[in-house]
């Protein structure tokens, strides 16, 4: 098989096209980038690590549980977030994306009989959600009690899916 070499006004009659075919490339890196963290986060959450999480300590790579559901035409994202106070989360929304960042610091102090133990967990986490078509961003409300963060928008009630169309051929 021989190796052809373009010239360089071959090489500017290729360009036009090469464009769309890096940002189809980089559009699927991209998904499939989103894709791997999101199955690191599903085998995660079955307890299974890779061998480096291990290595570097228990807090690397901590990714808070998030519920989403729709419920009375309301979006509704739920973050569990132990030991967290409210001033400790950043929420905002930037390209249909709702992203979740912040710090959590756990000190725990424990002295009895002679014994004195301190532990300390320190992490950051960054998350992002992609938000459905329909997702009202400019009435965006969120709690947080207990540990839990709860936000909530309004959704626009989705159009009825077609289940039987009659063609008549003509």
């Amino acid at each position: 098989m021989a190796l052809t070499t373009l010239t360089r006004p071959e090489q500017k009659l290729l360009q036009p096209l090469r464009d769309p075919i890096n940002r189809i490339f980089d559009r699927d890196l991209r998904l499939m980038r989103q894709m791997t963290r999101d199955i690191d986060r599903v085998f995660g959450d079955a307890g299974v690590r890779a061998p480096i999480f291990e290595r570097m300590g228990p807090d690397v790579g901590w990714i808070p549980d998030v519920e989403v559901f729709e419920r009375d035409n309301r979006l509704i994202v739920r973050a569990d977030l132990p030991g967290m106070k409210k001033e400790d989360v950043k929420v905002s929304i930037q390209d249909n994306t709702l992203i979740l960042e912040g710090e959590r610091k756990v000190e725990e102090d424990v002295k009895k009989d002679g014994f004195h133990r301190t532990e300390r967990l320190y992490g950051s986490f960054f998350r992002t959600l992609p938000l459905p078509e329909g997702a009202k961003f400019d009435k965006v409300d969120a709690t947080f009690k207990n540990g839990v963060l709860e936000i909530g928008m309004p959704m626009e009630p989705a159009a009825k899916p077609i289940t039987n169309v009659e063609v008549k051929i003509t």
